[in-house]
């Protein structure tokens, strides 16, 4: 049996996902709670201008894992901000971060989501406005560059001023990009041909 140079492309290639798998894995996300599956600890859901939103856990799986958390928004009030889902986040300034969640709804709602001030002015240093539907949809990777000294800041998903809609949202991730120099796959292996059947030594050479 021969290892053809197709082969070992192929075992590269399995080796480099790997190695970045195991990163993006392992990256600590600095949401805390992130598939709800402690309930409400950490997050806060505000309803302000007459804005009327029932909220819950909701445990059918419908997104990622068993909870999600449930919004019913009767009344959204008169602005985005009106009807907020938050949680609060503690980045480093200077750092990237990846920000990514998912969410389903009854029928086409646009949520901002962003990053900003926890107190007045609520000056916003991310924004990102997206359309969620009636099917689970990922949102991101969305790059986030943190140019805040600010210890803490909010994470708020702004939903209101629409009327009569509810909406699913799990799985939220905000996580800080490694620039480290990249991995490389470097392996070899002994010997390349002879009778079947071959036993190969590989010498795992790889760095990073």
């Amino acid at each position: 049996m021969k290892i053809n140079k197709f082969t070992g492309i192929i075992f590269r290639l399995f080796c480099i996902f790997i190695i970045i798998s195991h990163q993006f894995c392992f990256a600590q996300n600095l949401v805390k709670n992130a598939e709800f599956d402690d309930g409400l600890d950490g997050w806060y859901v505000g309803q302000y201008n007459g804005a009327i939103v029932e909220y819950s856990i909701d445990d059918s799986g419908l997104l990622s894992g068993e909870n999600s958390l449930f919004i019913d928004i009767w009344s959204g009030g008169y602005n985005r901000w009106n009807v907020m889902v938050n949680t609060q986040i503690n980045p480093q300034n200077g750092e990237e971060y990846l920000i990514q969640f998912k969410a389903m709804s009854s029928e086409e709602i646009v949520i901002d989501v962003i990053c900003e001030k926890i107190e007045s002015p609520y000056t916003r240093y991310f924004s990102q406005t997206v359309t969620v539907d009636d099917y689970n949809q990922t949102f991101g990777p969305f790059i986030w560059e943190c140019n805040s000294s600010d210890e803490t800041i909010n994470l708020s998903f702004q939903m209101g001023n629409q009327d009569g809609v509810f909406i699913n949202i799990d799985s939220v991730i905000v996580k800080q990009i490694d620039y480290a120099p990249p991995p490389v796959a470097d392996f070899t292996g002994s010997p390349r041909s002879g009778t079947a059947p071959l036993i190969v030594d590989f010498n795992d050479q790889s760095s990073g």
